[in-house]
């Protein structure tokens, strides 16, 4: 079960006693800038599409993503968001142990669970930019079945070299090695560090277009493997399990190739930029930030300072919504995610910040 993740808007407001548009939420990694302009306006037109039954299968929509990223449609399933992937994955394959690379979120290890496989959490070094000893990694390997590895990683924003996946995928031939690529996008040229375009047949690539594209309540992802990886899953594929107003919005992007790939560069220039002015607006103030490579930064409140929970509370008196990331395994009470938001929201995030901590 899914418990204190970011974005539970609804619920908090209903605490506050305020109205859901009186908050922002910087708890969530959505685009700041999404959805694609015109897809609202579309989707608003073909709503009644929600009163005929989605194709069955996923065969059309894989087909439309394949065209849209340049893949071979027998090497993608589609999917009810990545989450179908994440949690039905370990089923199809019948792990028995996994590495899991972390700090991260609990669902690869929740979904693990849920089917009996043991899950060991392989830490990364957090006085060393939360990298991870690949030596020691490919020693631990040898004894499971399959490492997951969420990249960039969230909540940390760091970036592994997909030479270094690749490298660790072709040394482990007989290993399953799980990529999660959801916030990839966010990155600039994103595409030189994807390894959807890798033909390792152990290696399996999540990616999402909930959070590049802003659409987290349609539920869209799709998972790229080795064909054969593809067939064994589909044989736990829930029939009818993307709504027919999601499978429209793929349609409808396919359509739209050369306008997706400049949003997508435009949304990655975006976040680099706000990730400057944020950084810039709280220098000085024991506050530090890790270098992040997708649309959401980790903070750490230094000695003196609220810890992430107080500092969590003071931020929702003024109404803006930060992620408490004291419940994560490998950090401490002091860390604390922010998703980037409009330019004047991250500006008033700064300065609600310097007014939760006082003058430094």
């Amino acid at each position: 079960m899914i418990t204190g993740h970011g974005g539970d808007i609804q619920e908090t407001a209903a605490r506050l006693g305020c109205a859901v548009t009186e908050l922002v939420d910087m708890s969530s990694n959505l685009n700041p800038i999404g959805p694609l302009p015109g897809l609202e306006e579309f989707l608003c037109k073909n709503i009644r599409s929600i009163i005929t039954l989605p194709d069955a299968d996923t065969d059309r929509v894989s087909s439309s993503l394949a065209r849209l990223y340049d893949l071979s449609a027998e090497n993608i399933s589609a999917g009810n968001g990545t989450t179908q992937f994440i949690y039905n994955l370990p089923l199809a394959l019948k792990f028995k142990k996994v590495l899991i690379l972390g700090p991260v979120y609990a669902d690869y290890a929740d979904a693990c669970a849920m089917h009996g496989a043991e899950t060991t959490l392989f830490m990364a070094d957090n006085d060393k930019g939360f990298e991870w000893d690949y030596k020691k990694l490919d020693h631990e390997l040898k004894i499971r079945d399959a490492v997951y590895i969420c990249n960039p990683n969230s909540p940390t924003g760091k970036l592994t070299d997909a030479a270094e996946i690749a490298k660790l995928a072709a040394q482990n031939p007989d290993k399953w090695v799980i990529v999660d690529e959801t916030y990839l996008p966010f990155l600039k040229n994103w595409k030189k560090q994807s390894l959807l375009y890798s033909d390792l047949k152990n290696l399996i690539v999540f990616h999402s277009m909930s959070k590049i594209h802003r659409l987290p309540g349609l539920r869209i992802g799709f998972m790229k493997a080795d064909k054969d990886v593809v067939s064994k899953f589909m044989d736990f594929f829930m029939p009818w399990s993307i709504n027919s107003l999601a499978q429209s919005a793929v349609f409808h992007l396919a359509e739209r190739k050369t306008d997706v790939e400049k949003f997508i560069k435009d949304s990655a220039n975006y976040a680099y930029e706000q990730k400057q002015i944020i950084m810039d607006g709280l220098k000085g103030t024991g506050i530090d930030f890790f270098a992040s490579s997708s649309v959401f930064m980790l903070g750490k409140t230094g000695p003196g300072l609220p810890d992430s929970a107080t500092l969590h509370n003071m931020m929702l008196e003024k109404k803006i919504m930060i992620r408490d990331c004291s419940n994560f395994k490998g950090l401490s009470g002091r860390h604390f995610r922010i998703s980037l938001h409009t330019q004047e929201n991250n500006l008033n995030f700064v300065k609600a910040i310097r007014e939760c901590i006082g003058p430094k």
